[in-house]
């Protein structure tokens, strides 16, 4: 039954022309970075600003719809259980999360082997940006390792901000004010780093703080990776709690009044 509500909400999520929109960002990713480096082109992929700017409002974007909508009740309606119709939503955005970094990582890859500048070190850009230091640590010193670690990191990342608005989704009963709210929350991010409100940019459900580079910033404290990982499973869990109490307590909408 789950696999059923899976299949479900991913054809829902990747139906019409939704993976335009992750083709859209990509080539954008692929246009503003103007790296030839691989690792470069990861870097600069995942640098905070292009997260909250570009990545999730395009990664929530392919999650928005009507959670209420009639259709979405008939789903409920054949799985017997709002259990397993959550858990298909929460599982679809865990994948569409997958699907975005895989994009991501793509980009890095084809891109140098287009240009023929591939290479297994790190490019001029990720010297200037981290320092010799830095690059020089344990977590920075092997580039496809980090590459790793980052992609991961922002994976679980968007898969909890994901499932967090779909739970705003069922609560307010609109897509788009969650969608419009946790973006806002990304730009006021992006606009808190180097000012005195940074620290609070660890507490607030955008992406920055699932950008490894973010976490070796001159301008703030060093927070540990394990913070981020630690953050993003209490939300991950958080969120999927929610949304499950909300599904099976609050009933669903007809479009012509009433209920189901």
């Amino acid at each position: 039954m789950i696999g059923r509500s899976l299949r479900a909400s991913l054809a829902v999520t990747w139906g019409g022309g939704r993976p335009l929109i992750l083709a859209t960002g990509i080539a954008l990713l692929g246009i503003f970075e103007g790296a030839r480096n691989p690792w470069d082109i990861l870097l600069a992929s995942t640098h905070y600003k292009q997260v909250d700017l570009l990545v999730v409002p395009l990664y929530l974007l392919l999650l928005t719809r009507d959670l209420r909508h009639p259709w979405e009740a008939l789903v409920r309606l054949r799985l017997r259980d709002a259990r397993r119709w959550w858990a298909g939503h929460v599982g679809a955005a865990g994948l569409t999360a997958g699907l975005v970094v895989v994009g991501i990582a793509v980009l890095a890859v084809i891109v140098p082997l287009i240009r023929h500048q591939w290479t297994w070190r790190w490019g001029t850009m990720a010297r200037a940006t981290l320092g010799p230091a830095i690059l020089a640590s344990p977590t920075w010193r092997v580039p496809w390792l980090a590459g790793l670690e980052e992609l991961g990191l922002l994976a679980l990342g968007l898969w909890a901000i994901g499932v967090l608005s779909q739970v705003l989704t069922l609560w307010w009963r609109s897509p788009w004010y969650a969608w419009i709210v946790l973006v806002l929350l990304g730009w006021g991010s992006v606009a808190a780093f180097g000012t005195g409100l940074q620290t609070l940019v660890w507490w607030v459900p955008a992406g920055s703080q699932f950008c490894l580079e973010y976490h070796w910033t001159p301008a703030g404290p060093v927070v540990a990776p394990g913070w981020s990982v630690l953050y993003g499973s209490l939300l991950l869990a958080a969120a999927t709690a929610a949304g499950g109490a909300i599904a099976r307590s609050s009933p669903d909408d007809a479009r012509h009044g009433g209920t189901l």
